[in-house]
């Protein structure tokens, strides 16, 4: 059976910086084995880290949050491999801003591929527009500070 795939994001208060995301990977990957299971892509932004787990379907998600309480509070606990339910642009957009300003620019950008999917014509041109300025910014943001 294949395994279910979770968006793990914990609140850490500063705990955690970006340069013990190796250290933090190893201690995420320990926690994840106790419920047989494995974490990926760990991600350390000011405010949260955010890591994939991969486990049995069967799993409850109340136990998946349990499992990595001792890292911090879990905020999201939410699987990833199941169809998105349809949505309309304002609830996409109230969601990419808010993922945004939560300096979790990995989701953001995928939250905007996702919702132009099902566009087509003008719509769908209209939509890449929009979807490049944030991409653009971010990037030029990031070459400044390098």
């Amino acid at each position: 059976m294949k395994d279910a795939r979770y968006l793990i994001r914990i609140t850490h208060r500063g705990t955690f910086q970006p340069r013990q995301q190796a250290d933090l990977l190893v201690k995420v990957r320990a926690l994840a084995e106790l419920i047989k299971g494995k974490a990926i892509n760990l991600r350390v932004s000011p405010v949260a880290i955010e890591f994939d787990v991969f486990c049995s379907p069967e799993n409850n998600p109340n136990l998946i949050k349990d499992a990595f309480q001792s890292l911090g509070d879990v905020i999201t606990c939410k699987r990833l491999d199941v169809p998105p339910p349809v949505v309309n642009a304002r609830a996409i957009v109230t969601e990419s801003r808010q993922l945004f300003n939560e300096h979790r620019f990995w989701r953001f950008t995928k939250c905007w591929k996702i919702s132009g999917r099902s566009l087509k014509g003008r719509r769908k041109t209209s939509f890449k527009a929009l979807s490049l300025r944030p991409r653009r910014w971010f990037m030029l943001r990031r070459m400044k500070r390098a």
